[in-house]
């Protein structure tokens, strides 16, 4: 059933971002089939995610601070990360428990060892860059870490000054913190793609501020919505130059550029194209709308399971057959991951959103006492 509260062109990006990381995943068992195709790089799903996300989960924090005159309170941070966690542990810890079960039964390629207590607290990249199990997690640390911080910072800004300028002195620590992180590790010995993917663009510390661009839009859409509205059309053909532009700056030295400023240009390029996203409402008629939202909906599941269990049973048990150069595995990682993927959002997210909805009304309850 759709929800008319939700906004058609955000459930669009969501739908592009995970497409992007899907058509990335599955191609690797594709072998050599669309080595001929055209390919036009732009931006990897995973930076239109952690913006997206910012800007969502912005918009709400500001609405439940506007709601009540009162500043914003650890009650309220504790409100909001349990909304946050059963949104996205329960999926989650489950896919974890079936990646270790697959591991361990030999049908993936990844290493049991490299399994260890930090994926519980979503540590596995803190710090450092990690590989050999779950390697798709790295994304959610970024968030998890993120969305716990940030209201923490918020509550203890808050103490000393008003909400509206505590949220955004808080956002803007998160914007200049990894970048200052990420410049005074510039000057490290050469790297390649491998490393610079490991150690730098999947690492937690680095990687924070990208969803603090995401806030950045909801703040200046919420406060500023005269400039934020005015010409959406014309920040989404500035944001996509800007993007277009960067990718034809990555470059395989991996210099300065790609190790300090790429990720802060992506994530405003991806930033730019939401004034004109969150203002296309209305969703068309037909069965592309209803695929388009059932995309969206589904589509932190499909991120969960595509790689560590739809790619990695096809892998184990097709690719290297008779199957080897076919399209088969192509189709069936497709089609396994959406249709895994829906029976995951039914059977957990779904009973999970509908407690987490209970737990916000009970909270609001007791906020108007």
């Amino acid at each position: 059933m759709h929800n008319p509260q939700r906004v058609f062109g955000l459930d669009v990006l969501r739908a592009i971002a995970i497409l992007l990381v899907l058509k990335g995943h599955a191609k690797l068992l594709a072998g050599d089939i669309f080595k001929n195709w055209v390919s036009i790089p732009l931006i990897d799903g995973v930076e239109l995610f952690f913006v997206l996300s910012g800007f969502l989960i912005g918009g709400q924090i500001l609405k439940s601070m506007q709601s009540s005159s009162d500043a914003w309170s650890w009650k309220d941070t504790l409100a909001f990360l349990k909304r946050r966690w059963y949104r996205t542990l329960p999926n989650y810890y489950l896919i974890l428990l079936v990646q270790v079960t697959i591991v361990y039964l030999g049908f993936s390629n990844d290493a049991l060892s490299s399994f260890h207590w930090t994926f519980f607290v979503f540590c596995q990249n803190f710090l450092n860059g990690f590989q050999g199990f779950f390697w798709e997690s790295w994304s959610l640390s970024v968030e998890e870490w993120f969305y716990l911080l940030f209201p923490i910072f918020l509550w203890a800004i808050n103490k000393l000054i008003k909400q509206r300028q505590a949220f955004l002195i808080s956002l803007l620590l998160l914007l200049i913190i990894p970048f200052l992180l990420r410049l005074s590790k510039s000057f490290h010995p050469d790297m390649d793609w491998y490393t610079w993917d490991v150690e730098w663009r999947k690492v937690v510390v680095y990687r924070l501020d990208a969803i603090a661009f995401g806030l950045l839009a909801a703040f200046l859409s919420f406060f500023h919505s005269n400039v934020f509205n005015r010409s959406p059309k014309l920040f989404f053909a500035v944001g996509m130059i800007v993007l277009i532009v960067d990718s034809n700056l990555m470059i395989d030295a991996f210099g300065f550029y790609e190790r300090v400023l790429s990720f802060s240009i992506k994530s405003l390029g991806v930033a730019l194209t939401l004034p004109l996203f969150s203002n296309w409402v209305l969703k068309p008629n037909g069965w592309f709308g209803q695929w388009i939202e059932w995309t969206s909906k589904i589509s932190y599941s499909m991120y969960l399971i595509n790689l560590g269990v739809v790619y990695a049973l096809l892998n184990h048990f097709l690719v290297g057959s008779e199957h080897t150069g076919s399209i088969l595995p192509y189709i069936l990682f497709w089609v396994l991951t959406f249709a895994l993927s829906h029976l995951l959002y039914r059977f957990v997210e779904i009973p999970w959103m509908k407690l987490r909805d209970r737990k916000k009304k009970e909270h609001e309850q007791l906020r108007s006492i």
